[in-house]
């Protein structure tokens, strides 16, 4: 139907579909025709990774939004972390009706030194293994059950900041011209705290809005206040849509 709204949901690096599967679910019964993609390369195995970069990702994901143009007016691009960075770098060569990002990066934190730490490691290593706790560990977050890789190939992670410096970038963002609304988890412990204000300020969308989500999770969409981020989102939409 194409008076129907269509809502194209992009996973983070490392993760799979399964982590906007409530989020996808939302959508549905709000009347959405949802397409929630894997990213080549996830959900098998982490040495699928290595032959990937994000300009395959981001090639897939112009085909399946061009796909999904066809059979809906209205298509909106939703991106959950690195997931988020990919669908604003769509967003700069085609023309949404939307984009929404939860979490997004421009830079990581501490992007510099983390950068230089794994380019040191790939000397010695191909791949790092998660650690159990601190920043960079899989969150544990009460009623949901993280499946993402473990065990990471070092040159993919280098692509993915390659990628983010110099793609998410003042020159290219400020082709995003559509409805924008970039949501920040206040303690978020991999982005960098300003990556939504950064993303806002970079683009020439009319109607962006940069807004900070109080939530100790980069998660923020299977955080303990998913369903209430969900509602503002859905509001966000209806009324620019």
């Amino acid at each position: 139907m194409r008076s129907q709204p269509a809502a194209l949901l992009v996973h983070g690096f490392t993760g799979s579909p399964h982590e906007l599967q409530a989020l996808g679910s939302f959508f549905c019964q709000s009347g959405y025709a949802v397409s929630l993609p894997i990213l080549r390369g996830h959900g098998t195995n982490p040495d699928e990774l290595r032959n990937v970069k994000p300009s395959d990702w981001l090639h897939a994901l112009e085909q399946e939004y061009r796909t999904q143009k066809l059979s809906h007016k209205r298509v909106v691009l939703v991106g959950i972390s690195f997931g988020g960075s990919l669908a604003l770098a769509l967003a700069a060569r085609e023309r949404p009706d939307a984009v929404v990002c939860f979490g997004s990066p421009v830079r990581m934190r501490y992007h510099k030194p983390v950068k230089a730490l794994l380019q040191f490691a790939h000397l010695f290593r191909q791949d790092i293994i998660k650690p159990s706790s601190g920043p960079f560990a899989d969150e544990v977050i009460p009623g949901y059950t993280q499946r993402c890789y473990q065990r990471i190939p070092i040159q993919s992670m280098l692509r993915v900041y390659q990628f983010l410096e110099t793609v998410m970038t003042p020159s290219v963002l400020r082709r995003v011209c559509t409805p924008l609304l970039a949501i920040q988890g206040t303690h978020d412990p991999i982005i960098s705290p300003w990556s939504a204000e950064q993303i806002v300020g970079w683009s020439s969308s009319s109607t962006a809005v940069a807004k900070r989500w109080r939530d100790r999770y980069h998660l923020i969409v299977q955080g303990e206040r998913k369903y209430e981020l969900y509602h503002e989102v859905a509001k966000w939409l209806r009324e620019h849509l």
